[in-house]
């Protein structure tokens, strides 16, 4: 006869043995790799594909992520008070990356309640997509894809302005900011990034 550990033992296998067994989970976790699934995503995209082999001259085809509603309700929330953000031109994969317009849209009006932002500039691996990228011009951003009429643009109220770490802080991107938030209000503004001596001079300049 076995012991009570044993068939707790026993208890605890099968269940595990259920939780990574497919077909215990067949309701949960989609089938991408039935041939009837991936005929139906091939049928999806043909017609794309046929008007593309008549874009003889195409060499690049640039394909934006639509933004989320309820990203674009977060961002334009009223109880927004901080965000932590990572600012990057592209990333790894030669994929442009709008972090930073977007930051800036929300602190000028779209995110009224908006005091605290924290900007962590995040190089990007190297790889021969990112080259390639980086080759082009950069995309113009074309905004969140809502409307905004109602929302007006106005110079932001932040309190507390972190512009990261990693990089160099230029004259053109401090004075930049100034145009987006009153640095008359500021209680709190971190550097942690390298400074360039234009910066510093720029700085004198401005009224805190």
């Amino acid at each position: 006869m076995g012991s009570s550990d044993d068939r707790t033992s026993d208890r605890v296998t099968d269940s595990e043995d259920e939780l990574f067994d497919p077909a215990a989970n067949e309701d949960y976790l989609p089938d991408h790799h039935s041939p009837e699934t991936a005929q139906t995503e091939d049928e999806a995209w043909r017609p794309l594909a046929h008007f593309m082999l008549q874009l003889t001259g195409l060499t690049d085809l640039d394909s934006p992520e639509e933004v989320d509603l309820y990203d674009f309700a977060l961002a334009s929330s009223p109880c927004l008070y901080r965000i932590y953000a990572t600012v990057y031109e592209w990333d790894s994969h030669g994929k442009v990356n709008y972090n930073r317009e977007a930051i800036e849209r929300m602190v000028t009006g779209l995110a009224p309640q908006l005091k605290s932002i924290n900007i962590c500039h995040t190089p990007p691996r190297e790889s021969p997509e990112l080259t390639a990228a980086e080759r082009q011009p950069r995309p113009t951003w074309r905004g969140f894809g809502f409307d905004e009429s109602q929302i007006t643009k106005q110079q932001g109220k932040l309190h507390t302005l972190n512009l990261g770490v990693a990089g160099v802080t230029t004259a053109s991107t401090f004075l930049a900011w100034s145009h987006i938030t009153a640095f008359s209000g500021l209680r709190v503004l971190k550097i942690q990034t390298l400074i360039s001596l234009d910066m510093l001079r720029c700085a004198t300049d401005l009224q805190f």
